[in-house]
């Protein structure tokens, strides 16, 4: 794997176990592997000074985060365990991997309800897990914090 490509197999374990147990031990696992994980961005078009790959954004962006109302008409973004997963759901649209809670507080700007890890086109089997985060767990977790937890 190039030293800049993105892989995320704990948070993808982390989402398993999610699936298997929703419990809220398994939650903090997953979103604990969240605020540790890179995550592959799709975007439209690539910001200015931004390339492909993974990378640590010192500095804000102007982007587009892409968002798209689901069957129950709330407003999703789509994010990527890894490039794989992406081109899999869309072999050409451009992305860049970023930090999840730097993503997670550029979602908090946007009119996003939720976050889609590994979404996937209904017509094809899934390959990877997938998991969602609601408004709440985004505030939280873009602030380091455990969602459901005390400040």
């Amino acid at each position: 794997m190039p030293a800049d490509a993105i892989g995320n197999p704990q948070l993808l374990e982390a989402m398993t176990a999610v699936a298997k147990e929703d419990s809220p031990r398994t939650r903090r696992t997953l979103y604990r592997t969240i605020l540790d994980s890179y995550l592959v961005i799709p975007t439209p078009e690539l910001p200015a000074n931004v390339r492909p790959g993974k990378q640590i954004l010192e500095h804000s962006i102007d982007m587009h985060v892409l968002g798209i109302p689901d069957s129950n008409g709330r407003m999703v973004t789509q994010v990527f365990t890894d490039e794989e997963g992406l081109r899999e759901w869309n072999p050409h649209i451009e992305w860049f991997g970023m930090r999840a809670t730097d993503f997670l507080r550029l979602v908090l700007a946007t009119p996003a309800e939720q976050i889609v890890f590994n979404p996937y086109d209904g017509s094809r089997k899934p390959t990877r897990p997938s998991a969602r985060l609601s408004r709440e767990e985004i505030e939280a977790l873009a602030t380091r914090k455990m969602p459901g937890q005390p400040n």
